[in-house]
Protein backbone atom coordinates (compact mmCIF):
# COMPACT_ATOMS: atom_id res chain seq x y z
CA UNK A 1 0.00 0.00 0.00
CA UNK A 2 1.22 3.17 -0.82
CA UNK A 3 0.85 7.26 0.87
CA UNK A 4 -1.78 7.82 -2.50
CA UNK A 5 -4.01 4.72 -1.33
CA UNK A 6 -4.70 6.01 2.21
CA UNK A 7 -7.36 8.66 3.14
CA UNK A 8 -7.52 10.18 5.85
CA UNK A 9 -10.69 12.14 7.18
CA UNK A 10 -10.86 14.48 10.56
CA UNK A 11 -14.42 15.78 12.34
CA UNK A 12 -14.94 17.38 15.09
CA UNK A 13 -16.03 16.01 18.36
CA UNK A 14 -19.44 17.45 19.73
CA UNK A 15 -19.29 20.95 20.59
CA UNK A 16 -16.00 21.93 19.11
CA UNK A 17 -15.02 23.79 15.81
CA UNK A 18 -12.13 22.21 13.87
CA UNK A 19 -10.07 23.50 10.99
CA UNK A 20 -6.64 22.44 9.43
CA UNK A 21 -4.36 23.23 7.02
CA UNK A 22 -1.25 21.63 5.74
CA UNK A 23 0.22 19.94 9.22
CA UNK A 24 -1.44 22.46 11.49
CA UNK A 25 -5.01 21.66 13.35
CA UNK A 26 -6.92 23.96 15.47
CA UNK A 27 -10.27 23.49 17.39
CA UNK A 28 -12.05 25.76 18.78
CA UNK A 29 -14.63 24.68 22.20
CA UNK A 30 -17.81 26.45 20.83
CA UNK A 31 -20.14 25.73 23.82
CA UNK A 32 -21.94 28.80 25.30
CA UNK A 33 -22.04 28.56 29.08
CA UNK A 34 -24.53 31.05 31.14
CA UNK A 35 -21.66 32.91 31.94
CA UNK A 36 -21.03 33.88 28.46
CA UNK A 37 -24.41 34.37 27.55
CA UNK A 38 -24.37 36.89 30.12
CA UNK A 39 -21.58 38.37 28.86
CA UNK A 40 -22.61 38.50 25.53
CA UNK A 41 -26.41 40.28 26.40
CA UNK A 42 -24.14 43.02 28.48
CA UNK A 43 -21.94 43.89 25.53
CA UNK A 44 -24.94 43.75 23.10
CA UNK A 45 -26.30 46.15 25.95
CA UNK A 46 -23.32 48.64 25.77
CA UNK A 47 -23.76 48.78 21.72
CA UNK A 48 -27.12 49.83 22.30
CA UNK A 49 -26.70 52.23 24.65
CA UNK A 50 -23.74 54.16 22.93
CA UNK A 51 -25.68 53.96 19.44
CA UNK A 52 -28.54 55.68 22.00
CA UNK A 53 -26.13 57.84 23.08
CA UNK A 54 -25.50 59.13 19.38
CA UNK A 55 -28.71 59.24 18.68
CA UNK A 56 -28.90 62.14 21.48
CA UNK A 57 -25.96 63.90 19.98
CA UNK A 58 -23.77 63.21 22.96
CA UNK A 59 -20.27 64.02 22.68
CA UNK A 60 -18.20 61.16 23.77
CA UNK A 61 -16.79 62.39 27.05
CA UNK A 62 -20.36 63.09 28.15
CA UNK A 63 -21.04 60.95 31.13
CA UNK A 64 -25.15 60.12 31.79
CA UNK A 65 -28.12 58.84 33.95
CA UNK A 66 -28.93 55.56 32.00
CA UNK A 67 -32.33 54.06 32.59
CA UNK A 68 -33.06 50.93 31.59
CA UNK A 69 -36.72 48.54 31.06
CA UNK A 70 -36.70 45.01 30.79
CA UNK A 71 -37.94 41.82 31.97
CA UNK A 72 -36.84 40.53 35.38
CA UNK A 73 -34.59 37.57 33.82
CA UNK A 74 -32.92 40.03 31.64
CA UNK A 75 -31.85 42.71 34.35
CA UNK A 76 -30.86 39.39 36.29
CA UNK A 77 -28.82 38.40 33.64
CA UNK A 78 -27.36 42.35 32.99
CA UNK A 79 -27.11 42.30 37.10
CA UNK A 80 -23.69 40.87 37.35
CA UNK A 81 -21.99 43.13 34.46
CA UNK A 82 -23.37 46.56 35.32
CA UNK A 83 -20.42 47.93 36.43
CA UNK A 84 -19.16 47.18 32.96
CA UNK A 85 -21.75 48.31 31.18
CA UNK A 86 -21.75 51.72 33.41
CA UNK A 87 -17.82 51.96 32.72
CA UNK A 88 -18.22 51.33 29.06
CA UNK A 89 -21.04 54.09 28.69
CA UNK A 90 -19.91 56.56 31.22
CA UNK A 91 -22.97 56.13 33.18
CA UNK A 92 -23.06 57.46 36.59
CA UNK A 93 -25.61 55.65 37.46
CA UNK A 94 -27.50 52.92 36.00
CA UNK A 95 -31.26 52.23 37.30
CA UNK A 96 -33.95 49.36 36.17
CA UNK A 97 -37.38 51.46 35.77
CA UNK A 98 -39.19 54.25 33.75
CA UNK A 99 -36.74 57.20 33.09
CA UNK A 100 -37.47 60.98 33.67
CA UNK A 101 -39.65 62.85 31.25
CA UNK A 102 -36.42 64.41 29.89
CA UNK A 103 -34.81 61.82 28.98
CA UNK A 104 -33.76 60.76 25.64
CA UNK A 105 -35.57 57.01 24.61
CA UNK A 106 -35.15 54.41 22.71
CA UNK A 107 -36.22 51.05 22.26
CA UNK A 108 -33.92 48.66 21.60
CA UNK A 109 -33.45 44.41 20.70
CA UNK A 110 -31.24 42.47 24.02
CA UNK A 111 -31.30 39.22 23.96
CA UNK A 112 -34.62 37.68 22.69
CA UNK A 113 -36.80 40.81 23.38
CA UNK A 114 -37.61 44.87 23.43
CA UNK A 115 -35.47 46.74 25.93
CA UNK A 116 -36.54 50.86 27.08
CA UNK A 117 -33.21 52.84 27.19
CA UNK A 118 -33.02 56.26 29.00
CA UNK A 119 -30.48 58.82 28.72
CA UNK A 120 -30.06 62.01 30.94
CA UNK A 121 -27.06 64.12 30.11
CA UNK A 122 -25.17 64.59 33.44
CA UNK A 123 -24.29 68.16 33.88
CA UNK A 124 -21.03 68.98 33.63
CA UNK A 125 -19.14 71.26 36.16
Amino acid sequence: MTGDEILVESSSPAGFAVAEEGSYVAALHTEITEDLRREGLARDLVRNVQDARKDAGLEISDHIRLFLQMPDALAEAIRPHLEYVATETLADDVTFGTPPADACTEEAELGDGKIGIGIVKVASG
